[in-house]
């Protein structure tokens, strides 16, 4: 069944959404902890991971395409977040945008590059490249 371009950039929404809480969230609560835990950042830092695959298979069209990706994804825009986190004093809750973004381009690159591959594929080969 096809979809309408609603319901694909609804979809893709939610992803962001889920991304955003599931990659942000645990960085936050780094970035308040003041032990500097390293089990902490260990488990924060895996739920962002994890988070971030599962964010990028609910938004994406091809979903099983999209899980890898979104790990890579996660796991850039949570360094990211610790890295900008590092040199801060304080955070407002907009300026997560700018270190979450610029750390998942390798993941959405990746997606991209995945995407576009298997699609050529699929059409040269007469196959629906839709994956489902």
């Amino acid at each position: 069944m096809e979809r309408t371009a609603e319901e694909r950039a609804g979809r893709r929404k939610v992803g962001m959404v889920l991304f955003g809480l599931a990659v942000g969230l645990p960085g936050m609560v780094v970035f308040t902890d003041k032990t500097d835990s390293p089990g902490l950042v260990g488990m924060c830092g895996i739920v962002a991971v994890l988070g971030g695959g599962v964010a990028a298979a609910a938004g994406a069209e091809r979903r099983l395409l999209a899980i890898v990706p979104g790990l890579l994804a996660g796991a850039g825009a949570f360094a990211a977040l610790l890295a900008y986190a590092s040199v801060r004093d304080s955070i407002r809750m907009f300026e997560l945008v700018i270190p979450l973004g610029l750390g998942s381009l390798p993941g959405v690159g990746l997606y991209w590059l995945l995407d576009s591959a298997t699609a050529a594929s699929g059409e040269t080969r007469g196959e629906d490249a839709t994956g489902g």
